[in-house]
């Protein structure tokens, strides 16, 4: 991957006596002075090379083989740096995109016109047409054009092979002559890097610098004096890469260029001042509901076991994955009342090894016993549950009927200008959670949020300034199943 930054002054000024007492001054001007900076993404995208959409089983709904665009999907991104749902790869219907991160009911049961990039490939609905009047030709894979990209969980800020970011100030604030530092990261998917990238301040230029995907630039340089513009080149053979963090350094003093991220819960969480992670110490009232076996199993192998679950598709890993960009289920089995080892394994996996293996793929649960022997003559009784285990990779797994009671580790001063973060992903198609927030004061927040609103993304929820925000307590209650990946409250010090 190769890019560089480029800072260039702007026009000439006519030297003064104040100008040159400035610049004989030895007193550093706070970086904190500069103006915030625009973005701006130029030159042309990638094209996307596809073949046909081929339609899937569903009322209205088709798909895109796209395994070789794998590491922009979200199941790769969601791996990577916990970036998440932020796949930069667009349906377009006629030169016109769809409804983005839809659903499985809009891209597969409804003509909604959406889609949604889980894994292998882009799942979409038809738009304003039925299967049996489709022009397919006019559906098309590109790039969007949206920069920054929003997504459920955040802004993206992605810089396309070919394409130049344009990080503009309209002023130099008193800086000029001034040394600085600027500081790049970046992250890519995409495995191998084959042209490193490069941040240049004129005639003076750093090499970026890549461990395991992430690649950090460091470049010392004097600011221009007036209007001047840091500009990222990737060229055509760059990977995709996502901006994570663009600062610059003066002595102790960091000033950001793109908005703050923190982990909260397992999610980012935007946040350009203090937070107090509600999630820092949580407590779980209740168990996970009971499960029957819906059916019997039946022998695929000499050591594989198939149930026919449709009671449980919702919960399936593929479902889920389709639904909110994860790959996992909370399903669990247990032989003689020992949990097998291996839960959301692959299919191909469970079926070529065994050992304990299984997997949950749409309305099937595959199992393999621990020892390879045939589970339907072994005389082991075979039980399902869900995990009680709430916490993994994409958060805490939130059960119909679950209480949560959370809090920070620190409240926010009384007084400050505050505000409620929510990061929740709906899995069924009945999800929602009722919150209340609550401080020494009383009541703060109390409110029911609908799973369509939780697909919306982050929900932020202002606090008044006059409310006591000491003692905080979050309650929520939950409907259907939904994946909590965080919540705080952030204030402005």
């Amino acid at each position: 991957m190769f890019a560089f930054l480029m800072l260039a002054g702007c026009g000439e000024k006519t030297a003064t006596p104040q100008d040159d007492a400035v610049a004989n001054s030895t007193v550093e001007v706070s970086i904190s002075q500069l103006p915030t900076p625009t973005f701006t993404r130029l030159g042309n995208h990638p094209s996307l090379t596809h073949e046909q959409p081929q339609r899937t089983d569903s009322t209205c709904g088709y798909q895109i083989d796209a395994r070789h665009l794998y590491p922009l999907s979200n199941q790769r991104l969601s791996k990577v740096d916990g970036a998440g749902r932020v796949s930069p790869v667009v349906v377009f219907k006629d030169g016109k995109p769809l409804s983005d991160f839809a659903t499985t009911r809009d891209f597969a049961d409804q003509c909604a016109g959406a889609f949604t990039f889980g894994r292998n490939a882009v799942r979409f609905s038809l738009k304003d047409e039925t299967p049996e009047a489709a022009v397919l030709s006019g559906y098309t894979l590109g790039l969007s054009e949206h920069f920054p990209l929003p997504t459920p969980d955040g802004d993206a800020w992605w810089a396309y092979p070919g394409t130049r970011i344009d990080l503009g100030f309209t002023d130099d604030a008193g800086l000029a002559g001034q040394t600085i530092e600027l500081v790049v990261t970046t992250v890519t998917s995409q495995g191998r890097v084959n042209a490193v990238p490069l941040l240049k301040v004129g005639e003076d230029k750093v090499l970026m610098e890549e461990t395991d995907g992430t690649l950090v630039g460091r470049l010392t340089f004097t600011v221009p004096d007036g209007a001047w513009t840091a500009s990222l080149v990737t060229p055509p053979d760059a990977p995709y890469m996502l901006l994570t963090s663009v600062n610059l350094h003066s002595g102790d003093e960091v000033r950001p260029m793109l908005p703050a991220s923190m982990k909260v819960g397992g999610s980012l969480l935007a946040s350009t001042g203090p937070s107090a992670d509600l999630l820092s110490r949580v407590q779980f009232t209740t168990e996970p509901p009971k499960l029957t076996i819906p059916g019997e199993f039946t022998s695929v192998g000499a050591f594989i076991g198939r149930l026919e679950a449709p009671t449980l598709t919702e919960l399936s890993a593929t479902a889920v994955r389709e639904r909110i960009g994860l790959s996992y289920s909370p399903l669990r089995i247990f032989e003689d009342g020992k949990p097998l080892a291996n839960p959301n394994a692959s299919c191909r996996k469970v079926k070529q090894f065994g050992k304990g293996r299984y997997c949950h793929s749409h309305e099937i649960v595959l199992l393999s016993s621990s020892d390879n022997t045939d589970p339907l003559s072994n005389s082991r009784d075979y039980t399902l549950a869900l995990s009680d285990e709430r916490q993994f990779e994409g958060g805490l797994w939130l059960y119909p009927g679950d209480i949560v009671l959370g809090g920070p580790s620190e409240s926010p001063p009384d007084g400050a200008t505050a505000s409620l973060v929510l990061t929740a992903l709906p899995v069924t198609s009945d999800s929602a959670i009722s919150l209340k927030l609550s401080s020494s004061g009383g009541t703060l927040i109390e409110h029911t949020i609908s799973g369509t609103t939780l697909s919306s993304g982050a929900l932020t929820m202002p606090l008044h300034f006059e409310d006591s925000l000491s003692n905080l307590e979050l309650e929520l209650h939950v409907e259907g199943h939904v994946v909590l990946q965080g919540a705080a409250v952030n204030w402005e010090d």
